[in-house]
């Protein structure tokens, strides 16, 4: 959780499906 927030880039280009399922999750974009 912690990266989502801290370095949401990184995160989505090393784990995409990962970073939506988060998104999804929370109901939050970083975008």
């Amino acid at each position: 959780m912690e990266h989502f927030f801290e370095t949401p880039e990184d995160l989505q280009q090393q784990f995409p499906q990962l970073y939506k399922k988060i998104q999804l999750m929370l109901n939050f974009s970083a975008a």
